[in-house]
């Protein structure tokens, strides 16, 4: 799988598997890179960062390809949903999204639907094997500061996406 193609794999992925419950937008709110600031919030941007290489091992002709990206949910101030009851605004609601973004990429919640509302996958990892990604990590999760200019909260996910490849 080439880079562009992984790149919006996971953003299909993840506008398919992360949603509001009552959140009437109709537009796609998950972007791959970073969204301009008056654009309408909260937002998921994924970027790309790197792709570093290493040997499958000794006397194996492929590569391991680790590719890392930074998944950033921005929640502007005043921006809230109510679920389950509960009121989510500015550094809690951008705390629940990345938490729902985590539960949606490494953990086994069942199942993993298509656009059209069909299940393609059990879990997530069996869906990202079909696809050719080896392994899935968290490699960490940072908040950046509070925006005073731009009234933005915002969490970074880190992770990287490990893919094999035959090298010919």
């Amino acid at each position: 799988m080439k880079i562009e193609e992984l790149n919006r794999f996971i953003t299909d992925y993840l506008r398919r598997n992360v949603t509001i419950v009552g959140d009437l937008r109709t537009a796609p709110w998950i972007y791959m890179d970073y969204p301009r600031y008056d654009a309408t919030f909260p937002r998921i941007s994924v970027t790309h960062t790197s792709a570093p290489t290493e040997p499958i091992g000794i006397g194996h002709e492929g590569l391991y390809f680790n590719i890392s990206y930074d998944i950033d949910i921005w929640i502007k101030k005043g921006n809230f949903y109510t679920i389950d009851g509960k009121k989510y605004t500015g550094s809690s609601l951008r705390d629940y999204l990345t938490d729902l973004v985590v539960r949606k990429l490494i953990l086994n919640n069942p199942p993993i639907y298509g656009y059209d509302g069909s299940t393609i996958a059990a879990t997530p990892r069996q869906y990202f094997k079909t696809q050719g990604i080896y392994d899935i990590k968290i490699d960490g999760m940072s908040s950046v500061p509070y925006d005073d200019e731009y009234e933005i909260f915002r969490k970074t996910i880190s992770i990287t996406l490990t893919i094999a490849q035959e090298v010919s």
